[in-house]
């Protein structure tokens, strides 16, 4: 079965379709599978969002299926954490702007994950 690739269709749109790819790679490289849709959007000028469909694995559909939607939520949680520096660095890179605050959040149903990134005041540059 051929992967499906989300942003295949989607028209670049320059640093927000890089930072989708970026989001959606790392998701597929780490889950073994990656959301079939995603888009990444800014919301004024300082809050960057990715929205992340159809994004939960076989397995963890499995688990929601059989009541334990918390050790998904859980799971899910405990990779943004340690990933953290390598999602802001995808919208730091893509943007040139610093990432003050990251936060991530999964809908199980519908399955539905956001990454929101907060930037630092316009002019500030990312570090590195």
């Amino acid at each position: 079965m051929e992967a499906i690739d989300p942003v295949a269709r989607v028209p670049d749109r320059g640093p927000l379709t890089a930072i989708t790819r970026g989001i959606v790679k790392m998701h597929s490289e780490y889950f073994g599978k990656g959301p079939t849709r995603a888009k990444t959007e800014r919301v004024g000028p300082d809050l960057v969002i990715c929205v992340l469909r159809d994004a939960l694995t076989p397995v963890e559909r499995t688990l929601v299926a059989r009541g334990r939607g918390e050790q998904v939520r859980s799971l899910r949680r405990s990779f943004q954490d340690v990933m953290e520096v390598e999602f802001r660095d995808v919208v730091e890179r893509s943007l040139n702007r610093r990432v003050v605050a990251f936060m991530s959040q999964v809908s199980l149903d519908p399955d539905i994950a956001a990454e929101l990134f907060f930037l630092a005041p316009d002019g500030s540059e990312a570090s590195g």
